[in-house]
């Protein structure tokens, strides 16, 4: 390590140095800042959704329950509406009925005034004995008489009490006398043309009684002699004052009398009605709303019979109230009751409104209550369906309007199957969305509940076609979710329940049920964990490939299952943190350029004193120190610095050495020079020596 230290200059080491002191520490604190706030923005935005789908989810819940509950209101108007229009019905039902009944009282007791007035038992003598001298002719002298004497009082009493005609019978069933003068004058009960009518099963009855002050009734048929039009007759005996039976009295029955009674229309609306019906279910008055095809001579003549549950009921001598079916099929609220005409006939009272008129009030400007209720709570559209599955009212009229949604042509419908469910269940009953015809096909969700009567039974159901401007209201409320997050809902079949805010054109409920669920609905991990009933939030790809957050859990509406799901971005919720990054990319980009550059400063400042760099001086050193003084040096370093030091004492080395070896030179030089005059004395010694010997 440390030798390889020693190969770097000192320059580049200062700067290495300064800059690893200045920048790492930096860019450590950076990095962890980085870290720290991307964990906090992202708990942070975590948060932020989990709260958003906290909430949305809530809402949701909260709009259908309150949904529930406008329809509990729904159906307690309905019930109160149906129990108001019963009890008008069964008021009016109730006085009608004891009208006619006090009329049918009045009809027997002014016949019997009539049979046992002196003038009436006088006359029917006459006229018996006028018939059967004249070999039974009404119109001989003797016949006359009387009638010019004595007709003009019987006809008081057939003007007084309202009969439409009135008649003398002898005991052998020879009509003796009529104020009508019709041409059943002068015939026999047992005549072609009156046996098996009314008039002659009431004689038959009085002759057959023994309770002589009774009156007897023969019910509606068609009568010959009225123009073929339907007549009902009563009957009681005269007697004389030995009540000896000498004759008949009869009255025809005047029907303009009874429509005048059902024809009291006061508090019915103007689909409200009374009418009588007989045993054989024609009619015993007029109808107010079909008058064509049921008055009491279109019913006869046409055998047009009325066979609803009302009939069936009155003829099993039971008195109730219902929706049922009229004649017409129309659904309507009937109350029914019998009438007892005599002991041998009764009829039936009933008094009805169509269920539309009941249920639906209007205001002063006749503005369907209904209408402004969808309206005024953001509904598309509100059903009334009869038990058998029969929308007999909606508010917009589409095509299911008066259809059968059980049996009909919108049976496979989720409406269909929602009715289907409620009138089974008796219970309150909500549907997912489906693509629903009637409404152009367009995806629709129904809320339902039936209304029951004391005996638990259905006798309507009220439901309710949601708007999806309501529910796409509280998913795209935008407060929290930047400009990239979106929250909405998806079913189980994975297709949109509320439109998409980001892609609305490709991932609206409208597009998605037109679609499929690749381009057009969300099968992503964060809706297929929530529809497995988890909750939670992570990093997922959203159905357009971009990364986002996403917080999801289950929605559950009833027996149906949503998943709600908030996303947003990773970019946008993680700008700040990129800013923060680039800020600190920035920020050490400046700092490593000033650390550098301070760094570059210092170790020329440091450098400076020694004049280059302490390896090379120590290299330069060692060998002056081993005595090598023939390194090269540099000119150009400073002469006040370290370098340029050992520079001169390298020079002044060189001269002093250059100095020692001149001296020593010159020593050597005179060395030898006394070198050689020491050998010469020595030789010079020596020769001496020898010769000296």
């Amino acid at each position: 390590m440390s030798q390889w230290l020693g190969r770097i200059k000192l320059s580049r080491l200062i700067i290495g140095a300064l800059v690893f002191i200045g920048v790492v520490p930096a860019l450590l604190l950076g990095l962890n800042a980085v870290l720290l706030s991307q964990t906090a923005l992202s708990e942070r935005s975590y948060n932020q959704l989990d709260t958003v789908r906290s909430i949305k989810s809530a809402q949701i819940s909260t709009f259908f329950a309150e949904r529930e509950g406008d329809m509990d209101v729904l159906v307690d108007v309905a019930t109160t509406l149906k129990l108001e229009g019963f009890r008008k019905l069964e008021a009016l039902n109730q006085a009608q009925a004891q009208q006619v009944e006090e009329y049918i009282t009045q009809l027997k007791l002014g016949l019997r005034l009539f049979a046992d007035s002196y003038t009436t038992r006088m006359v029917m003598s006459e006229f018996d004995r006028a018939f059967q001298t004249q070999g039974g002719k009404v119109s001989g002298r003797q016949w006359s008489g009387i009638a010019d004497n004595y007709g003009e009082e019987i006809d008081r009493f057939q003007q007084q009490f309202g009969w439409y005609d009135a008649f003398l019978i002898n005991t052998d069933g020879n009509i003796v006398y009529t104020s009508t003068r019709e041409n059943d004058l002068g015939k026999n009960i047992q005549s072609e043309n009156i046996v098996g009518s009314g008039l002659e099963k009431a004689f038959r009855r009085a002759q057959q009684s023994n309770q002589h002050d009774q009156v007897h009734f023969g019910d509606f048929t068609l009568y010959h002699y009225s123009n073929n039009s339907p007549a009902g007759f009563f009957v009681t005996p005269i007697t004389d004052q030995q009540q000896t039976v000498i004759g008949y009295a009869a009255l025809q029955f005047p029907i303009n009398k009874v429509n005048a009674i059902t024809g009291q229309i006061q508090g019915m609306g103007q689909t409200g009605e009374t009418y009588l019906i007989g045993p054989d279910s024609l009619m015993r008055s007029d109808s107010r709303l079909d008058p064509e095809r049921y008055s009491v001579a279109s019913s006869f003549k046409n055998n047009t019979k009325v066979q609803t549950e009302a009939v069936q009921r009155v003829f099993n001598n039971e008195a109730g109230s219902r929706i049922i079916t009229d004649y017409n099929g129309n659904l309507v609220l009937s109350v029914w009751q019998p009438i007892t005409i005599d002991e041998s006939n009764q009829w039936g009272i009933i008094s009805e409104q169509d269920v539309t008129e009941a249920f639906v009030p209007k205001d002063n400007n006749g503005v369907e209550f209904y209408s402004k209720y969808i309206e005024s709570y953001g509904y598309y559209d509100l059903f009334l369906i009869d038990p058998n599955g029969e929308a007999f009212y909606t508010v917009t009229k589409e095509a299911d309007y008066q259809t059968n949604l059980v049996h009909g042509v919108y049976a496979s419908s989720n409406l269909g199957q929602l009715v289907r469910d409620v009138i089974g269940s008796k219970q309150y009953g909500v549907v997912d969305f489906a693509p629903y015809a009637p409404s152009d096909g367009d995806p629709a969700s129904f809320i339902a509940k039936p209304i029951l009567n004391e005996r638990q039974e259905v006798v309507m159901v009220v439901a309710l076609q949601l708007s999806l401007d309501a529910i796409n209201s509280v998913m795209q409320l935008r407060e929290g979710m930047g400009n990239s997050g979106e929250s909405y809902l998806v079913g189980s079949d994975y297709l949109m329940r509320s439109d998409s805010y980001l892609n609305p054109s490709e991932r609206s409920v409208t597009a998605s049920f037109s679609g499929n669920v690749e381009r057009n609905g969300v099968k992503t991990e964060a809706t297929i964990e929530a529809l497995r009933g988890n909750s939670g939030a992570r990093l997922i790809t959203d159905y357009n490939g971009n990364q986002v957050l996403s917080s999801y859990a289950p929605l559950d509406i009833g027996d149906i299952r949503w998943a709600l799901v908030a996303e947003l971005d990773q970019s946008e919720a993680f700008a700040s943190v990129y800013q923060i990054r680039s800020s600190i990319i920035y920020l050490m980009i400046a700092t490593l350029l000033i650390t550098i550059a301070l760094a570059v400063y210092l170790a020329k400042i440091i450098k400076k004193p020694l004049g280059g760099e302490p390896r090379d001086m120590m290299l330069l050193a060692q060998k002056v120190a081993n005595g090598d003084l023939t390194h090269q040096f540099d000119h150009s370093a400073p002469t006040d610095s370290l370098y340029g030091s050992l520079r001169e004492m390298s020079g002044n080395l060189k001269q002093l050495i250059a100095h020692l070896l001149e001296a020593s030179q010159g020593l050597a030089s005179t060395a030898e020079e006394t070198s050689v005059a020491s050998a010469q004395t020595t030789h010079a010694v020596t020769t001496q020596h020898r010769e000296t010997e």
